[in-house]
């Protein structure tokens, strides 16, 4: 079998007449090469180009498939998260949203980012909250409280990152204070309507903890605006101040309007005998109570349009939050009082 391979390596049918030097002239001459390789000597150029050609193998392709996958990966979860904005608590996809949300706060590089995305996201908390409340289903209360947490959490952090803004002097201090609490105005009006439509006492209570948070922070913003303004006289914050407190008194002299009429439909009630007896001494002192801290209230309002013109913010605030603190234990009194006649207790 040796023998035979051996006879056979140099048969012209295995190649064995191959003649490289005349198959090279031929190939040199079918495609313009030079015939005499003698002298060819690879240069560095040569070297660059095989190194590259190698590498665009060996690293380029792998490295292109990475990069493939995740774009594919990436894309993937872009269009997970822009489809999880329209979710609610309870939904498949409302992790996704809140998982982007907490990234997009962990990348705010300052204090001004941060309320400015806290803010908005509170935003969306709040339009949750309505959409719940608009659509009753089992459950909605569990998805309402989830809701109003994540809006309480956003606005507190809110008013953090501007109260920061504010120990740091920080450029844009007063203007993204502004910013703020003209959204925590607005978030009232909401959440004021959003009780309106409540379908369960459950729901009620958890928006009017809701309205707490937000009559704090709209308190502790003013707080923040009023020092500013002591401190810089800014033209910016002192029109603010005063808009947003002439909104105010004319909002308490409303409510104190209101609040009257109503005592007045439960004094008509005594005087036609429709009252249980055994109530009707109580609902006497309560209705003398409120009429009472009532009749301060046009000596106060006059008092602080009087100072309006001296820019005496400080002594406004002190007027506006006493007026609110007594129409709410007010109104507390009188709706109490409703409820036990629409009982009959």
């Amino acid at each position: 079998m040796v023998k035979l391979i051996k006879n056979l390596k140099d048969d012209p049918a295995f190649g064995g007449d191959f003649d490289f030097k005349k198959s090279w002239n031929k190939f040199a001459d079918q495609y313009g090469f030079e015939k005499d390789y003698s002298d060819f000597k690879l240069t560095w150029h040569d070297y660059f180009n095989y190194f590259t050609h190698i590498s665009s193998k060996t690293i380029l392709r792998p490295a292109g498939a990475v990069l493939s996958a995740f774009i594919i990966i990436f894309g993937s979860w872009i269009a997970t998260v822009n489809a999880s904005f329209g979710s609610v608590p309870g939904d498949l996809l409302y992790p996704v949203k809140l998982v982007s949300e907490r990234m997009q706060i962990t990348l705010a590089a300052t204090d001004e980012q941060k309320a400015r995305l806290h803010t908005e996201f509170a935003g969306r908390r709040l339009k949750e909250v309505m959409e719940i409340a608009a659509t009753p289903q089992v459950g909605n209360e569990v998805r309402m409280q989830a809701a109003v947490d994540g809006f309480k959490q956003e606005v507190a952090s809110a008013n953090v990152a501007v109260e920061s803004m504010a120990a740091n002097s920080s450029q844009n201090a007063d203007s993204v204070a502004i910013m703020v609490d003209q959204q925590v105005e607005s978030y009232m009006t909401t959440l004021a309507e959003a009780q309106e439509s409540s379908v369960s006492d459950s729901q009620g209570e958890t928006l009017a903890e809701a309205q707490v948070t937000v009559s704090e922070t709209d308190a502790s913003l003013t707080e923040t605006l009023v020092t500013s303004h002591e401190e810089n006289q800014a033209e910016s914050t002192g029109t603010y101040l005063q808009a947003s407190f002439q909104k105010d008194l004319k909002n308490i002299d409303a409510e104190k309007i209101v609040l009257e009429g109503r005592m007045d439909r439960i004094k008509n009630l005594i005087s036609l005998g429709k009252i249980s007896t055994a109530n009707v001494a109580q609902y006497q002192t309560n209705i003398q109570t409120i009429t009472g801290q009532l009749k301060s209230f046009e000596d106060n309002l006059v008092e602080a349009r009087n100072l309006f013109a001296a820019g005496g913010w400080r002594r406004v605030q002190e007027i506006v939050t006493d007026l609110k603190n007594k129409l709410s234990v007010a109104d507390e009194l009188v709706a109490s009082m409703e409820i036990q006649i629409s009982t009959g207790e």
